[in-house]
């Protein structure tokens, strides 16, 4: 059972693996909420809603192979835990109930350096464990290429992925779309790895199509087919993300 928490507008879903992850993001939210009603000059109540639901602060893309052969072709695929089960990928783009997923992004991280004001969310994660007790990853060291960055509406931005650190603090990124390197543009999921600090930031608002493709960096397997994923880069009024119809999830956390 996973128990989606809201405070002030804003939810949470954990089960008891996250649920120290949770902790540490309630209390990052609940400063941030007490910053907002001082510099408003007004005390508004804070709210603690706990309910369970069939729900989950984000969802996973992996990786597998058809042998774990030499040579075998990366395949990407979604879906993979029951609860997740409406994900899929069809004709190269990641799908959620037939429909084509969409990621909403609206908070800005507050960090000082390069990233600062980009829009971040954490609601997709490149994974590489799921598939690996079968043996099909085998030597494999697998790469998330953001291949392409294609703006559909809005501005010509970039894409960042990376991690936050351990105190949800800082983003540091380790992919940059406009690296002129392919590992430069890689984030690197390892094999049988599945980081929950990941994170990704755009640093202009607008509607984007990204394309992925997974690779190895060992060099056993054959790259992926593309995978397209879009994200909806809407600026969030004050310190609170929209909810936008249609949309997977909105971003969660704001960083000090």
């Amino acid at each position: 059972m996973i128990a989606t928490i809201s405070i002030g507008g804003r939810q949470w879903d954990s089960d008891v693996t996250t649920s120290l992850h949770i902790a540490e993001r309630i209390a990052i939210h609940m400063k941030n909420l007490l910053s907002i009603t001082k510099s408003m000059h007004c005390v508004s109540p804070l709210v603690v809603l706990v309910t369970c639901a069939v729900a989950h602060a984000h969802n996973h893309i992996g990786v597998d192979t058809q042998s774990g052969l030499f040579g075998d072709p990366i395949i990407v695929k979604a879906g993979y835990l029951a609860n997740e089960s409406i994900f899929s990928v069809s004709a190269g783009r990641l799908m959620y109930g037939g429909a084509i997923a969409t990621y909403q992004v609206s908070q800005q991280l507050d960090q000082p350096g390069a990233h600062n004001g980009a829009y971040y969310g954490d609601d997709l994660f490149l994974t590489s464990d799921f598939y690996y007790a079968t043996g099909r990853l085998n030597g494999g060291n697998f790469q998330w290429e953001i291949a392409s960055v294609t703006p559909l509406s809005g501005g010509a931005g970039q894409l960042r992925w990376g991690v936050f650190d351990a105190g949800l603090t800082a983003f540091t990124a380790s992919a940059f779309s406009e690296s002129v390197t392919r590992l430069g543009r890689s984030f690197d999921s390892l094999v049988g790895d599945h980081n929950h600090e990941q994170a990704y930031a755009f640093t202009a608002a607008g509607t984007y199509d990204v394309t992925f493709v997974v690779w190895d960096s060992n060099g056993r397997y054959a790259d992926s087919a593309p995978l397209t994923v879009r994200f909806d880069v809407i600026p969030a009024p004050g310190a609170f993300a929209l909810v936008g119809l249609g949309c997977i999830k909105c971003a969660r956390r704001r960083r000090l």
